[in-house]
Formats: structure tokens, sequence, C-alpha cells
């Protein structure tokens, strides 16, 4: 959470230096671009109509819930990504992360409604299960456990250059000496906590024991790699069964590879959001609904479910089953009236 609140502190400078920016038609963008920690594009969207694309690195949590996949992505425990192998109790325990982290999220949400009200922001941002914007996901199925998504929603993952300038020194010599390295880079404003770290750094030093890798490049500010330790001293002792992963990483590498094109289908929904947009609002008055969002959004949840459905039916199952039940009655408890009704209708048919 320190990272979370560390991303989210910066809202209300983001909002009041974009907002100038909007109000102003000679400054007003087509489409806001943004990271998925800039909450601020949000109320942009909400206030000025402005369209937005938001970009997440794996799948979001809290939307486009699916029955077969427990928990919420990012917070699963290992070895239920899905409900397909997993346990009664594991599936259980999946939706108790956040039960569990409840506390956290309400002291984090009451903070950011504190400083969303000193911003001048007094209204709460809408939430379903489906975004009004559009979501680009920079990973893919494969990585990503694959189910069913929204229109508005789209692996396009993972995004790469087309050219990559050549390596320098002492990069190019360290992966000449060391072909199985490790990269590891946890972002800009990552704050990890003392036991985090230590569970990362013991984790390569057994995967080098064990032979899986030869070398670490791992991407650290100056200040950070000022506090690490420089010096370690292993023992040659490798102990333990091996695995093989190279038919995996193969099938990795050609998926990546189909995938990395999909960037341009990004473009493609980037540039279709814009032009949608440009032709369904007159001002504040919006003439019509957005292309990819599904119908269900603008709808109650009674009629989108048709649970309304339901009700006609139970009610006229109700109704048939009550009349039938009865006519039954009437029928037995006048049995002798109805047998010669019956003998009386015969006779009129011979």
């Amino acid at each position: 959470m320190a990272s979370k609140y560390l991303f989210d502190s910066y809202g209300a400078q983001t909002y009041e230096h974009l907002k100038p920016i909007v109000e102003n038609p000679a400054t007003r963008p087509d489409l806001l671009l943004v990271d998925f920690f800039v909450d601020a594009a949000k109320d942009i969207l909400y206030q000025f109509n402005v369209p937005l694309a938001m970009v997440f690195p794996q799948m979001p949590a809290l939307m486009a819930p699916c029955s077969y996949i427990p928990g919420q992505p990012g917070f699963q425990i290992d070895g239920t990504l899905t409900s397909e192998n997993a346990s009664i109790w594991l599936r259980i325990r999946n939706e108790l992360v956040l039960i569990h982290a409840l506390p956290a999220i309400i002291r984090w949400r009451n903070w950011t409604n504190k400083m969303r009200h000193r911003a001048g922001v007094k209204y709460n941002l809408p939430v379903a299960p489906k975004p009004n914007y559009l979501v680009l996901i920079n990973s893919f199925f494969g990585l990503e456990v694959p189910k069913d998504l929204p229109p508005l929603i789209a692996p396009v993952g993972p995004i790469l250059a087309d050219e990559y300038s050549p390596l320098t020194e002492p990069y190019e010599s360290f992966l000449q000496n060391h072909p199985k390295t490790l990269y590891l880079a946890l972002g800009t404003h990552i704050a990890l906590s003392d036991t985090d770290t230590a569970k990362l750094v013991n984790g390569m030093l057994m995967a080098m024991k064990n032979g899986f890798i030869n070398g670490v490049i791992w991407s650290v500010g100056n200040s950070g790699r000022r506090e690490s330790q420089q010096n370690r001293v292993f023992t040659d002792s490798r102990t333990g069964s091996t695995i093989s992963f190279g038919s995996l990483l193969k099938r990795m590498k050609h998926i990546v590879r189909v995938a990395s094109r999909r960037k341009e289908l990004g473009a493609d929904l980037i540039e279709e959001l814009i032009y949608d947009s440009e032709a369904r609002w007159d001002g504040q008055k919006e003439l019509r609904p957005m292309d990819l969002q599904t119908a269900d959004m603008r709808m109650s949840a009674f009629k989108a479910k048709s649970w309304h459905l339901v009700l006609v039916y139970t009610v006229t199952f109700g109704v048939l089953s009550g009349v039938s039940w009865a006519v039954r009655s009437f029928t037995w408890a006048n049995r002798g009236l109805t047998r010669a009704w019956v003998r009386s209708a015969l006779g009129k048919l011979k």
C-alpha cells in the first residue's frame, strides 16, 4: 500500500493541472492516454467527457469478474488462478483476501476522499464491473488467465519497440559471459518491505545456486545501490532435483512474438474511440451511446440480467398453478356434479 499512497498523493495536483488544460478550447486534448495510477483522468472524463484510454500492466482487479476465476487478479493465492483444479477451501480463501484487506482499503478510501475534497472534487466516481473508458492491458493471454472481456477491455501487450539500439558495455559482455541472466526491474516508485526484498534476493540466490540462472541484472537507482551489500560468499553445494522448462520458454517466446503485434490493435482502438467521441457529443448533450460499450452498462441490473422476465415467468407459473389447483379442488369437491356433466356431454356427442 505504500506505493499506492505515493502515487495517489499526486492525484490532487494532477487534477489541478489537467483541469485548466481541458477547460481551454485551444489546449483541450482529443483523448487522454494515461497510466492506471492516474485516477485524476477519470474525473476529467466524468466532468468534461474527454475520452480516456488507460493502460494497465495486468488484468485490472474488480473489473470484468468471472465466476470461474476466484479472487482478484494480483491478489490470488498460489495455484488458484482458476477454479478448474482448486478446492472449495482454496476458493473461499481467495475470496477472503479482500475481506482481510478491508481495513486497509477503508483507510485508503477515507484518505483519498479527504484529498479529493480538498481539491474541490466532492463526488465519488461510479464503480461498475465494466468500464466506460478504454482499458488497454500490456499483457496477453498465455501469461494472463483467459477470460471473457467486454469490447472496452483489450489485451494489447507486450508493447515492444520495433527496433532496439545495440547493447553497450558493461551489459553486452556481461550477457555474453552469462547466457542465463535474470533481468529484474520494479518500476520507478515501488516501495518494497525488507521482508519482500529478502524474499527476492534469497530466491535469486537459490536460482543461481541450483544453476537455473548464472547472472542477474537488477535495475536499481543510485541511492539503492549505495545502500546494498556489495559482497556475498557462495558455497558450491548443489543438491536437490532439477527441472526443465526450455519447452515452456520456447512456447512463450512464440506467443509473445505474435501477441506483440497487437499494439497496433491498441492504436486502432484509440483512434476508433476518438472518432466515436467526436460524433457522439453535441456540447454536453450525448447524442448516442459509445459504440464499444455493451448495452447492459446503460441498463439497470434488474433489466440487464432479465430479472423482470424471471419475475413474469414466476408470476405466470404461480397464477397457472393456482388456477389449476383451484379447478382441481372444485372438481373434486363437486365430483358427483362433475360426473353428471361429463356423462351428459358424452351423451350429446353420441
